[in-house]
């Protein structure tokens, strides 16, 4: 078996286990948290096609948007956001999220606002700006990172343009180095709290 049919094989595994582990009784959270990190771990070596990486994250957006528990909802919603750092994710592809965004709780609201702005699209911006009053300090800063990412994005756009015509309006080629995408976070508050294994932290409330 060759090294992509191997990973292949090995992301397919993890969602049969999933999906057997639900059938069963539901309750080995634990387990199906760690079958979610090894989908994660294979997204992150952004070596699966973007075809396959996007089939992967459709697969993740239904979980994290079913009736599952916390641990393994945000298991789901960090394998998105760990994707979102190695592929260009189309708004199609998480557009489920952004229409059921008032439904997160704070700490997931993160993810997902985080995976909005990274698709680049500017489709998803009415949807984070709601966020920019949520009385939730950590929700509001990631609102506006990922307001400022979706600008940022834009910005560069007419630059590229306006360089393409010949730098008009005074507008160099070297202008289009001053707007740096951010660097996501993927795992917002994860480092402060207990291991997700291990227990719900206050941070679910």
């Amino acid at each position: 078996m060759d090294g992509y049919r191997a990973l292949t094989a090995w992301i397919e595994s993890a969602w049969k286990e999933l999906k057997e582990l639900k059938d069963l009784d539901g309750s080995d959270a634990g387990r199906r948290d760690f079958c979610l990190d090894a989908v994660s771990d294979i997204l992150e070596t952004g070596r699966l096609t973007q075809d396959d990486a996007e089939r992967a994250v459709e697969r993740l957006v239904t979980v994290a948007l079913s009736d599952e528990g916390h641990q393994v909802r945000e298991s789901a919603l960090h394998a998105v956001c760990t994707a979102s750092a190695r592929y260009l994710l189309p708004y199609r592809v998480v557009e489920p999220l952004a229409a059921g965004a008032d439904g997160f709780e704070p700490l997931l609201l993160e993810y997902v606002l985080g995976v909005l702005g990274a698709t680049h699209d500017q489709a998803a911006l009415p949807v984070v700006e709601r966020f920019l009053q949520h009385p939730r300090p950590d929700v509001r800063k990631e609102a506006a990172d990922a307001v400022r990412e979706l600008d940022g994005c834009r910005e560069r756009s007419r630059l590229r343009a306006a360089a393409a015509t010949g730098g008009r309006a005074g507008v160099s080629p070297v202008s289009l180095r001053v707007l740096p995408s951010r660097t996501r976070d993927c795992d917002p508050g994860r480092a402060a709290r207990a291991d997700p294994r291990t227990g719900p932290s206050e941070e679910q409330s």
